[in-house]
């Protein structure tokens, strides 16, 4: 059936394009480019696990960017590829359809800027079909119905999903690392279209009764839907704004860029404090304006809208009617850290992942998952001595996503952003034991540790020791039975920080490894530290650099590197109880074959 309607859109464009080459009908509007991100598929088959995302063409919309950001998260799933199309018109989709072949459709659909979109044009094709709920509530979610697409994506973590046809989805906050500090006079910064219901007016007052001194930073750029030039909104609110100024010390500096995602982050970055004060009476769709704001990890303000739903419930309160400004920027962004690794990138893509393999029946069962059924690590690892940041979360978000199957509850327990350690882990421990038939194993702090308890999961023999399951290194060591010399792989996921004596745990570690044996550790990294700097409390240090090459590796007695280390790291991304922030190394060494 797919093959007879693809062949009857190529007929039907074919014979437009000969009508119109003798004059008989008028030109077709010329096709916008599709944005491909995956190549294009000759053959006309759907392409299995490749999934188009449909937008519109009009860019100054606030619905167009989140399209974007979705798609920019998306491209990062290791279980799907994704083609993207703007398309204004029945044509520009057909073409889109006809390069692709998808598997699924993902519609960035809102009725305003996509009125050419019907029931009508959607089913013609014959692979499901998922439209983007933006306006969402709980009301419109339950009537939606399979008229138009088969399922709707709701991004509104506060839904309850009573309709079969409804995916609630996670908010998705954008990566980002802020590095600007914190203005000497206090900066109050928000952005929008400049609609009479954002609040803008009250932010402005607002400041002003709370503050002598202070700067309001407002960017209320021209909308493209419904306020091209600004004369319908934005400049109507910015003249209201500056009319509200009464005190001297107050300075109101408002522009109207369409900003980037990256400028606009780097403009909430900038501030204090980042307010959106939209009328609470708005109960719509939630807005995206509160994902960026977190992004940069400044303190929230907010009104008790609606649209502010899915973090009302911070506390202490981010919102203005239960705080002053000033206890909200005293109360730092402490109140918000719930929501970092709730609604991160991983998150959001294993979200979507997992909808895409209902709709598409795949089957990823962790219980089918057998040590004869998995390769032997992440393809394509160029350095083992490394920083695990985002780039490394990406890289190793399929073996977080196996820890997730295997350790569900254990799992449950993690920061989402630290479990990169225990994936690397697991995943470096797989490559080094497939040089083995029977690889002896040993972990070094086994407690609630995800990496060995997933390695056991997939059949791996491990002997563990732990101060909380039956003794420290030192002790083992020193125990009688224990054969020095013996290990093929020792592994410690994030334990040398937490030991007073790390260069003896160092020490006894290599000593433990058989000739041609392998350690794999993790450890808190900050190349900026130094002794006395503020640290974690469960902390005794974080490493640098120099630490480690000058101090530590000298101890590894006839032990080596397996790679030159790549341990730069101006900027760690990684943030601890909302005021630490560091990022993880990783320490693989090697006994030398030669020497017993």
């Amino acid at each position: 059936m797919q093959l007879k309607i693809k062949s009857r859109l190529r007929v039907r464009t074919r014979l437009k394009q000969i009508l119109n080459a003798f004059g008989l009908i008028s030109p077709p509007e010329r096709l916008a480019p599709v944005k491909l991100l995956a190549p294009s598929n000759i053959s006309g088959q759907p392409r299995e696990n490749n999934i188009l995302i449909v937008s519109h063409t009009e860019r100054q919309c606030g619905i167009h960017q989140y399209g974007l950001n979705i798609l920019e998260a998306l491209q990062k799933s290791s279980l799907y590829s994704l083609a993207y199309a703007e398309c204004s018109n029945e044509e520009h989709l057909n073409q889109a359809v006809l390069q692709t072949s998808p598997s699924a459709i993902i519609y960035n659909y809102y009725p305003r800027t996509m009125p050419w979109l019907s029931a009508k044009v959607t089913r013609r094709y014959r692979v499901p079909q998922l439209g983007l709920m933006h306006e969402v509530t709980q009301e419109e979610a339950d009537k939606a119905t399979q008229e138009m697409f088969d399922y709707h994506l709701c991004p509104d973590p506060t839904l309850v999903e009573n309709n079969p046809f409804v995916f609630k989805t996670r908010r998705l906050i954008p990566p980002y690392i802020n590095s600007q500090n914190i203005p000497e006079i206090v900066t109050v910064g928000s952005f929008g279209f400049g609609f009479g219901d954002k609040g803008f007016e009250r932010l402005v007052e607002t400041v002003q009764q709370e503050f002598d001194n202070a700067r309001i930073v407002l960017n209320l750029p021209f909308n493209d839907i419904v306020d091209k030039e600004g004369k319908s909104y934005a400049l109507a609110t910015s003249e209201r704004c500056m009319s509200m100024l009464s005190k001297p010390g107050i300075e109101l500096v408002i522009k109207h860029d369409f900003l980037s995602k990256q400028q606009l982050l780097d403009f909430l970055a900038a501030n204090t404090l980042n307010a959106f004060f939209y009328d609470p009476h708005k109960q719509l769709g939630i807005s995206s304006t509160i994902e960026h704001a977190l992004a940069v990890k400044r303190p929230l303000a907010i009104t008790k809208c609606g649209m502010f739903r899915h973090v009302s419930s911070a506390s202490p309160s981010i919102c203005i009617e239960d705080s002053s400004l000033r206890q909200i920027i005293d109360n730092g962004i402490s109140p918000l850290l719930p929501f970092y690794s709730e609604w991160s990138e991983l998150s959001f893509i294993s979200d979507c992942e997992r909808i895409l393999d209902t709709v598409l029946g795949k089957q990823r069962d962790g219980a089918g998952i057998s040590l004869s059924q998995t390769p032997s690590g992440t393809p394509n690892v160029t350095s083992f001595n490394r920083i695990l940041d985002n780039a490394a979360r990406i890289q190793y978000k399929s073996v977080i996503d196996t820890l997730f199957k295997l350790q569900p509850e254990m799992m449950s327990r993690k920061i989402l952003e630290a479990n990169v350690q225990q994936a690397f882990v697991l995943d470096t421990v797989q490559k080094f034991a497939s040089r083995y038939t029977s690889p002896k194993i040993l972990c070094v702090g086994s407690y609630e540790d995800t990496a060995a308890a997933g390695l056991k999961g997939l059949g791996y023999q491990i002997e563990e020791i732990d101060p909380l399951l039956n003794c420290d290194l030192d002790t083992y060591f020193r125990r009688p039975a224990t054969v020095k010399g013996s290990y093929d792989i020792i592994f410690s996921t994030s334990v040398l920080e937490h030991v007073k004596d790390d260069e003896l745990f160092m020490t006894q570690v290599a000593e433990l490894l058989a000739p041609g044996g392998s350690a794999i550790l993790t450890c808190d990294y900050n190349d900026q530290y130094k002794p006395g700097d503020p640290i974690p409390r469960e902390d005794l240090r974080l490493y640098t650099q120099n630490d480690l090459k000058q101090r530590i590796l000298p101890l590894l007695k006839d032990c080596s590197l397996v790679d030159e280390p790549q341990w730069v790291c101006p900027n760690p991304d990684f943030t601890y109880a909302g005021c630490y922030r560091y990022t993880f190394a990783t320490l693989v060494f090697e006994k030398n074959k030669d020497k017993g």
